[in-house]
């Protein structure tokens, strides 16, 4: 039983991880979009294809809301999950105590 609470605690941390990492190339993506808008509208020689810069920089705060809803909305779950892990881990301890009272004083005559 116990094993299977630490494997349930690990399992929690690696979402937490990659919960992190989804949100890291949510930013990344953020990041090269409005980088590359910008560098087109503000190179001379890309004057055909401004309206591209444009787009670019109006889609990449975009991108970043939905990567920081998201990371947002997945700490929420997870936080709720912990927490009832942690209520569990109460429960499990107060019953091995009743248990091991209860067998103190069976042993005694």
């Amino acid at each position: 039983m116990r094993q299977r609470i630490l494997s349930d605690r690990l399992a929690l941390d690696r979402t937490r991880l990659a919960n992190e990492r989804t949100f890291l190339a949510y930013f990344r993506t953020f990041i090269v979009l409005m980088s590359s808008g910008f560098a087109i509208i503000k190179l001379d020689m890309l004057n055909q294809i401004k309206g591209i810069g444009y787009i670019l920089v109006g889609i990449a705060p975009i991108i970043f809301i939905v990567g920081l809803i998201r990371i947002i909305k997945i700490k929420r779950q997870l936080k709720k999950l912990y927490w009832i892990e942690e209520e569990q881990d109460e429960v499990l301890e107060s019953m091995k105590g009743e248990k091991d009272s209860e067998n103190s004083t069976q042993d005694k005559p």
